[in-house]
This record gives structure tokens, C-alpha cells and sequence, in this order.
């Protein structure tokens, strides 16, 4: 009986020893980042602009760039990190539907009409969507446009998740 219980035994531990053998490890990288990605997050609105401003003064100091095929690539990179919309327009043709961004418009037009000096400017379009304008810069890429001002568009939702 010994002798029968023995060889079971030995049996069984080969057969699990041999399942266990040849085992492929999945990488996880990419799922461990995603679920980082899309964890819950306590983050306030001075929070959001103040990485809006970032990302804006970034896409500024591209734009004064004299290289303008460096100045896309750049441009590029930056959207890869967070993606946005960027838009150049003319104040007084520009047409939009938001009532926020009318007003905010308005007050721009006034400050190019008054020839004032234009800091950066914030707006929270909607829950889902924030614009950051600046004024049209004097030299590199940008002064080649017809422009007067710049118009970046980012989504809440990516901000959020490269924050």
C-alpha cells in the first residue's frame, strides 16, 4: 500500500512539475500604465491652468522659433505629451456660439484695438474643454500668419490624465 501511495505520489509531482515547466510571461507595461492613467484624481481648477499655462508658454517659445520646419516637429512632440487644438484667428472675424467665449473675445478685441499689451489669456469653455489665447508674435513662425491671435484648445479629460 506504501509502495502504491509512493508511486501516486511521484507521479503527481512530476506531472505538476512538468505543467509548470514552460510558462511565457506577459509583459504588463502597457497595462500597468494605462490603469495609472485612468486612476481617480483630486485636482482643482488652479491646478488644471496652471498646467494649461505650461504646456501654452511651451507652444509660445516653439512658435517664436525662425525654423519653421523645426517648429512643427516640435509642435508634434509637444502634442504627444498633451494633445490640443491650436488655432490662429482674426479677433474681429472670428465667429463662436459659446457666450464665454464671446465675451472674452470682446475684451481681446478692445485690448488690440487699444493697443495694449496682451497677457496670455484662460477660459473654461465648457466642462469639458478649456482655450488658452495669446497675441500674435513679432518674429519666427508665427508673424507669417494673417492672424492676430493664437487659440489653443485642450480637452479636460487629457489634461487631466497626463497630470
Amino acid at each position: 500500500m506504501r509502495i502504491k501511495l509512493l508511486k501516486y505520489l511521484l507521479i503527481f509531482s512530476g506531472a505538476l512539475l512538468l505543467s509548470c515547466g514552460n510558462m511565457e510571461r506577459l509583459d504588463t507595461s502597457n497595462l500597468k500604465k494605462e490603469i495609472e492613467a485612468r486612476k481617480i484624481k483630486k485636482i482643482s481648477e488652479a491646478d488644471i491652468i496652471s498646467f494649461m499655462n505650461t504646456h501654452g508658454q511651451e507652444v509660445i517659445a516653439v512658435l517664436k522659433n525662425e525654423n519653421c520646419d523645426l517648429a512643427l516637429i516640435q509642435l508634434d512632440s509637444l502634442q504627444a505629451l498633451v494633445p490640443f487644438e491650436l488655432t490662429p484667428f482674426d479677433v474681429a472675424t472670428f465667429e463662436t456660439t459659446n457666450e464665454k467665449e464671446k465675451q472674452v473675445l470682446e475684451a481681446l478685441q478692445y485690448g488690440i484695438e487699444e493697443k495694449a499689451v496682451l497677457n496670455p489669456t484662460f477660459q473654461k469653455l465648457s466642462d469639458l474643454a478649456y482655450a488658452f489665447y495669446f497675441n500674435k508674435l513679432q518674429n519666427g513662425c508665427d508673424s507669417k500668419k494673417e492672424a492676430n491671435l493664437w487659440k489653443l484648445t485642450f480637452q479636460k479629460q487629457e489634461l487631466i490624465q497626463r497630470m
